[in-house]
This record gives structure tokens, C-alpha cells and sequence, in this order.
């Protein structure tokens, strides 16, 4: 069997595990969405963890899973070295800052994680001004402009709480990671464990050495 690299790998577990999941909940009637973020109730922590997997309609989990297999790519490609602990707590770190901000009201759906990955996309090129990230920002605008408007509170039905907690996160990820640079590399100076972007740039994620 030819490994599955892990670019191509994570995006397709985690769109698969939400699918699966949802398609459970409707084949067998599953009251899932009871386990979802309750905002400053002890029995909707739980939903920190699990809210981001359940998903109120098939329309709610395409729209998702669409822009996430899109963001989840693009991290796993471009931002390899880091992109576990970005993926982590875009996971869980929205959900926590819901949990404190949000209505009272069951909060479901991965777009907390989505916007935080296309926060962090975005502002990444913004605070590094490095031209490959600032052409990723670039991409990520034009592709998800509309999104902007889903942090406004403008639809009960939708968790703008969540939207813009995966934002604020996203954002904040994109500050940690500014002294990070990439350094383009030949195919043959590039370890196998090292990913390559779509169009065969090659980059290494590096600490920026300090200033003397």
C-alpha cells in the first residue's frame, strides 16, 4: 500500500468522520444535536469537543465540509510543521470562548474551526508580508469573501458566536506564527516528510533566527 500523505489524509478522515456521523444521526433518528454547546451550562461543555462534528442538516454539513476540505488542505500543505497545533486548537478554542459568549442556545457545526482556518490563512500573509503568503491571503479572500458576513448577528439560526470565536482565533494564531518565514528549497534538498504545495513550491516552516 502507498502511504497517504498528510495533506490528503487529515482532510479526507475528518470530512469522512463528519459525514459518517450525521448519516447515523439520520438513519437511526439519533438526537445528536443534544450534545451540542450550551453556553455557560455545566452539561453543554461537553460540546466543546463534540459540537464541531454534529451538523442540524445535510445543507449545514455540504456547506461545512466544502470550505473545510478546502482550508484543511491548504494547511496541511503549506503549513505542515505547525499544522497539527493549528488544527487542534481551532478545534477546541472556539467552542471554549462560545461556551462563555454565546446565547443560550445548542451550537453546532465544524464553521467555528473554518473560520479560525480561514482567518489563519488570511492574516498570515498579512502580519508575515511574505509574497507566497501574502498570494495564499489573496486566494483565501477572493474565494471566501462571504463569509465575512457570517460574524455579524444578523440570523438566530446561525451561530455568529461561534463565527466569530473561530475568527478571533484564527487571527490571534496567524499573530503567534508571524516571526515564522519560509525558505523555498530545490525537490532534491526536500526531506520526504516535508510537503509540497499544489503548484510544487516547496517550503520548510522555519523559526526566524534572532536579530542580532
Amino acid at each position: 500500500m502507498f502511504p497517504i500523505k498528510s495533506h490528503i489524509f487529515f482532510p479526507i478522515t475528518f470530512i469522512l468522520l463528519i459525514l459518517s456521523i450525521h448519516s447515523l444521526s439520520i438513519a437511526f433518528s439519533l438526537p445528536l444535536t443534544q450534545y451540542g454547546l450550551l453556553p455557560r451550562s455545566s452539561d453543554g461543555l461537553i460540546g466543546i469537543v463534540t459540537a464541531p462534528l454534529l451538523h442540524g442538516s445535510w445543507e449545514h454539513v455540504l456547506s461545512n465540509i466544502t470550505s473545510l476540505g478546502i482550508t484543511l488542505y491548504l494547511l496541511f500543505s503549506v503549513f505542515n510543521t505547525v499544522s497539527h497545533v493549528v488544527l487542534t486548537i481551532g478545534y477546541i478554542v472556539p467552542g471554549i470562548i462560545t461556551w462563555f459568549i454565546g446565547r443560550t442556545a445548542i451550537h453546532i457545526g465544524a464553521s467555528g474551526l473554518v473560520y479560525c482556518l480561514l482567518f489563519f490563512l488570511f492574516c498570515i500573509g498579512l502580519y508575515s508580508k511574505k509574497r507566497q503568503l501574502l498570494a495564499l491571503s489573496g486566494v483565501v479572500l477572493v474565494l471566501n469573501s462571504g463569509f465575512i458576513w457570517g460574524i455579524l448577528p444578523q440570523n438566530n439560526s446561525i451561530s455568529w458566536e461561534y463565527h466569530i470565536s473561530g475568527s478571533i482565533c484564527g487571527c490571534i494564531l496567524a499573530y503567534v506564527f508571524r516571526n515564522f518565514s519560509f525558505s523555498t528549497n530545490s525537490e532534491s534538498d526536500i526531506p520526504s516528510s516535508v510537503s509540497s504545495t499544489a503548484d510544487g513550491i516547496n517550503f520548510i516552516y522555519t523559526k526566524k533566527p534572532d536579530s542580532q
